[in-house]
């Protein structure tokens, strides 16, 4: 039987890392396994957001086989109301 995984990359080194769901919900903090790095889970498991910029939004946006969700925003500066 092969338990439930998740592919997460690393913030820092860009690696990807397969968790396995049953430590991450056991309340486990998954560490990249190249550069030891907390990577980025939210609750019950699920990826916390990855703040993406232009010399990593091919390998996090462009590239991964399941889809992406972008929530591209800027502050809002100098507005007059």
């Amino acid at each position: 039987m092969t338990a439930e995984s998740r592919l997460i990359r690393c913030p820092s080194c860009g690696a990807t890392n397969r968790v396995p769901t049953h430590k991450v919900e056991a309340g486990r903090q998954p560490v990249c396994g190249r550069c030891k790095t907390p990577l980025p889970v939210g609750a019950a498991g699920t990826t916390a957001p990855v703040t993406v910029s232009d010399a990593t939004f091919a390998a996090e946006v462009e590239r991964p086989a399941l889809p992406v969700l972008v929530d591209a925003w800027a502050p809002c500066v100098g507005r007059a109301g």
